[in-house]
């Protein structure tokens, strides 16, 4: 299954690599969005038309997210 999930890539920031290690592990393609680095930088415009960019490229068949970049 491809998967797109909204973390943090930062090891200090909130939600650091919550899933993607392990359903990589258990054998998904999973492509992590830094959406908490990124929302500050690109506002939420830019940030909702990234991620439609990463959707439409990536084709994913499930996206998980959390807040507050949901």
């Amino acid at each position: 299954m491809r998967l797109l999930v909204t973390e943090t890539l930062d090891p200090d920031g909130a939600m650091h690599r919550w899933c993607t290690p392990d359903l990589v592990a258990l054998g998904h393609e999973a492509l992590a969005l830094p959406t908490q680095e990124l929302a500050p930088l690109l506002g939420p415009d830019g940030l909702a038309a990234w991620i439609l960019a990463v959707a439409e490229h990536f084709r994913p068949d499930l996206v998980l997210l959390c807040p507050p970049y949901d």
